[in-house]
């Protein structure tokens, strides 16, 4: 079910993941997960683009790395029990790269198995529902299935401390007023139907004014990191992980 994307009541429309953007200090974003050969994600494995900075995969096998400087880099991504992988790495200014990188071997399929059904509210052909940000409040999101990022108005973000600095990345929004360059911030959590996730990419809208309640967008920078299915007849969104 492709949900209208109505953002702020003007019409907007993310850019692909290759989209152009610009960032203030020549930064870079790199973003991706690491799976086995058998199509399961890994969590726990480690990357490092060298020479720059290290991380780990979360639990839905995703890693994120901000403000990389443009250059050529090797990144290696390793776990025990799997041979390590290395690939080149070409970080540009104005781009926001995204790998898929597959470890040869075999991972066993997680057992514990969890699902939650989240109620929806329809309204002008568009999908709202409650969702938790820092600070334990709950806020009304726009369900956007199209949408490649999470986002929040400027003013909610602010109320949230949560301040676009001038290394973040820009990325090309085009609303139905025009195209704007949104801040990519990082935010720490959100919350929906109790299951929380962390460090979610996500714009800050600048400038645009809130009519109603809605007060940010639900997009594939969460969902992604579940299995999601819409059931439009009991109006819910139901999240497996």
């Amino acid at each position: 079910m492709r949900v209208a994307p109505i953002l702020f009541s003007v019409l907007l429309v993310l850019l692909p993941l290759s989209a152009p953007f610009f960032a203030e200090a020549g930064g870079g974003v790199v973003k991706g997960t690491v799976s086995s050969q058998n199509g399961i994600r890994l969590e726990g494995a480690k990357v490092e683009i060298e020479g720059v900075a290290s991380t780990e995969t979360d639990r839905t096998g995703h890693f994120l790395f901000s403000s990389v400087p443009a250059g050529f880099y090797k990144i290696e991504a390793s776990k025990k029990g799997f041979p390590t992988i290395n690939r080149a790495l070409l970080v540009k200014p104005d781009r926001v790269q995204s790998l898929d990188i597959v470890l040869p071997g075999v991972a066993a399929p997680s057992s514990s198995s969890q699902m939650t059904t989240v109620p929806l509210m329809g309204h002008d052909n568009a999908l709202f529902l409650r969702v938790q940000v820092p600070g334990g409040s709950e806020m009304t999101f726009l369900l956007d299935t199209g949408a490649t990022y999470c986002a929040l108005s400027a003013r909610k973000a602010n109320q949230l401390g949560v301040r676009p600095r001038p290394e973040d990345p820009r990325v090309t929004v085009t609303t139905g007023s025009g195209v704007l360059k949104a801040p990519l911030v990082v935010l720490p959590s959100l919350v929906v139907g109790g299951f929380e996730e962390r460090d979610i990419e996500t714009l800050i809208i600048l400038n645009h004014p809130v009519p109603g309640d809605l007060e940010g967008i639900l997009g594939l920078s969460f969902l992604n990191r579940f299995r999601f299915t819409i059931d439009p007849e009991a109006s819910e969104l139901i999240l497996r992980r």
